[in-house]
């Protein structure tokens, strides 16, 4: 088709005028590359996601802290000598009330529960048998209890726990040195408590510093115990939040310890509910059923004093090359950075492509010792998608409210391909009934030059034009067809 042929509001000098620019095109919502994950994880988010009618990064974030913790402390991932990488992942879905976050949460978390649930099982047996030999113990004459070993309460086995105290998870983990799961399905209780000060002696904020990165943690007490001592304290972490919750409680002080950028983030778009829906398979489940439980059965290596040691897992000659690249454009986009919080974002994003790359290559294998080329770039992919995705948040959360309700329409609308009627988006939602009123909010893209009218000729059948919205792109300039 001839350009001619067609209608386009950019080349009209009567079209609306830009209004003030306050939304980057280049700042939205790219799909989680799901080819990106082993075969029986792609199976599980997509069929799980088109099962609950959500977009399928609302599952993979939790799945991924699901991983990371199953592996927990029995392996590393060994950059250099002196730079090794745990098996730790912070990840937190943002998305509104009623966006279905619960439902994925719970299912991409749900193999690990199972396991958690069937150790709680075993510990209370092991209590009750606790129970009648300490009742027989405690009947014995006290010279016979001299020649009797006292009888010890079973150790309860953690794998998921939704304490957040730093308290209760230096109890948990000194009898769990793989390290545990915390999961919330709401998570703006953790981001408040780690901020607040305990009675004006300081925050927990330092403290989690040093968990995300699997390092000391120390906590005193006045009673009991007076110091827990954990030398590798490794908590994989997994919740959601609200748009406006976390908006507020991002204050800058998280951005300028770091904590912000040790957090992968994703804000899903809304996914339409369709009659389509099938359950998932119970291959599908049990595919990856036994994946976390297979990464569970991973042993951990305990040295002479009792301090875990993870194995390592290196990388080959190629692989090496590759990150070393990989670190010099990293460097080079945080000196061309927009902004602190950016910068600080990028600064961690080396290390999450390498956590990422273990993961992955675990889930594949779980005796893998070496991660190759391909392996380190599906998790230099990954990392870049949740750098992209940050960078995105934030611009968002820069944003009036107008300027918000206007990045949301967008979204809607590259959700649907970008190219859409008033009648599409009509049917797409009943916020944008009637016609005129979906033809208004696409108007208001037009007007922030964030989009353009096409009219499309009738076809050889005759009929009336129709007329599109397409979304502007970072090639709006060149004289490519836009149909």
């Amino acid at each position: 088709m001839a350009k001619s042929d067609h209608y386009d509001s950019r080349n009209d000098p009567d079209a609306p005028g830009a209004v003030t620019q306050t939304i980057n095109p280049t700042h939205r919502w790219q799909p989680f590359p799901t080819v990106l994950l082993p075969e029986p994880l792609e199976r599980f988010v997509v069929d799980t996601s088109d099962a609950i009618c959500c977009d399928p990064a609302m599952i993979v974030l939790p799945m991924l802290s699901t991983i990371a913790a199953s592996i927990g402390m029995a392996r590393e991932i060994v950059l250099f000598k002196s730079w090794r990488e745990p098996s730790v992942i912070w990840a937190c879905v943002v998305a509104d009330a009623g966006g279905k976050k619960s439902p994925a949460h719970d299912k991409a978390i749900a193999p690990l529960q199972a396991i958690q649930d069937h150790a709680f099982a075993v510990h209370d047996y092991g209590m009750e048998d606790f129970k009648q030999k300490r009742k027989e113990y405690d009947a014995l004459p006290k010279k016979d209890q001299a020649k009797t070993a006292e009888p010890e309460p079973p150790c309860c086995l953690r794998y998921v726990t939704n304490n957040s105290t730093i308290e209760a998870l230096a109890a948990i983990l000194c009898e769990n040195p793989r390290g545990v799961l915390m999961q919330h399905d709401e998570l703006s209780a953790w981001f408040k408590g780690f901020g607040e000060y305990k009675g004006g002696k300081g925050s927990d904020l330092p403290t989690w510093l040093q968990i995300q990165r699997a390092g000391a943690m120390t906590v005193d007490r006045k009673t009991g115990i007076r110091v827990t001592h954990i030398p590798r304290a490794a908590v994989c972490v997994t919740g959601t939040i609200q748009p406006e919750t976390l908006d507020r409680i991002l204050t800058p002080e998280y951005f300028e310890c770091g904590m912000a950028g040790r957090i992968l983030f994703a804000k899903p778009p809304e996914r339409a509910l369709t009659r389509d829906v099938t359950d998932v398979s119970d291959g599908t489940i049990d595919g990856y059923n036994r994946l976390i439980a297979n990464l569970t059965r991973i042993p951990l290596t305990i040295d002479d004093i009792g301090v875990c040691k993870p194995v390592g897992v290196h990388l080959t000659p190629e692989a090496r090359e590759r990150f070393l690249d990989f670190r010099m454009d990293i460097d080079a986009r945080k000196r061309d950075a927009e902004s602190n919080k950016i910068k600080a974002m990028l600064a961690k994003s080396e290390a999450y492509a390498a956590r990422l790359t273990l993961i992955l290559a675990l889930a594949e294998n779980p005796d893998a010792t070496f991660v190759d080329l391909d392996e380190l770039e599906r998790g230099i992919a990954l990392a870049e998608w949740f750098s992209n995705e940050s960078i995105r948040l934030y611009a968002e959360f820069s944003l009036n409210e107008e300027a918000r309700e206007l990045q949301k329409l967008v979204d809607i609308v590259a959700q649907m391909g970008g190219r859409v009627t008033a009648r599409d988006l009509c049917n797409r939602s009943k916020r944008f009934r009637p016609t005129e009123k979906a033809t208004g909010a696409l108007l208001r893209l037009v007007e922030a030059r964030l989009g353009y009218w096409v009219d499309q000729p009738p076809g050889p059948q005759g009929g009336r034009p129709t007329t599109y919205f397409v979304l502007a792109t970072d090639d709006d300039e060149s004289d490519d067809e836009p149909f």
